[in-house]
């Protein structure tokens, strides 16, 4: 039920751009930098992201991506349907199988959806800075 390395990294990515929102872009290559990921990798994920109105591209001197909406109203439930990885998968092949009425799985797949839909890109960096400091003050 975890979403793919794809949409992992697609999150962090964008909380970068968070970081900079709204006044600076930035480059793929400073995003693959500052995540330790290859930009080749990140190229068709920022596609998707751009098809799906997330992001927004900039080419020439001074360009680079840049969110097009405040990262505090952009949910993950929001980002991981654009890129097709909601971890809902096992729900839909439930429902396909005859377990569409079953109330157990209904109410977890209902409770994985709300809390997607509750946390966004701000709230994961909020999250992910947190555990740096923390993991930086340890003794």
């Amino acid at each position: 039920m975890i979403p793919g390395a794809g949409a992992r990294y697609a999150v962090r990515a964008l909380a970068v751009l968070s970081e900079v929102y709204p006044d600076r872009r930035l480059s793929l290559r400073e995003i693959a930098e500052r995540e330790e990921v290859s930009d080749k990798y990140l190229e068709p994920i920022f596609a998707r992201l751009k098809r799906a109105e997330i992001v927004v591209s900039v080419r020439g001197q001074g360009g680079g991506y840049r969110l097009l909406r405040d990262p505090a109203e952009l949910t993950l439930y929001e980002v991981l349907a654009a890129l097709g990885s909601l971890p809902l998968r096992e729900f839909e092949a439930a429902a396909e199988n005859g377990l569409e009425s079953d109330p157990v799985w209904n109410g977890l797949r209902e409770r994985v959806a709300a809390y997607l839909r509750s946390v966004t890109i701000a709230d994961a960096w909020a999250l992910w800075e947190r555990g740096r400091v923390s993991e930086s003050y340890r003794i």
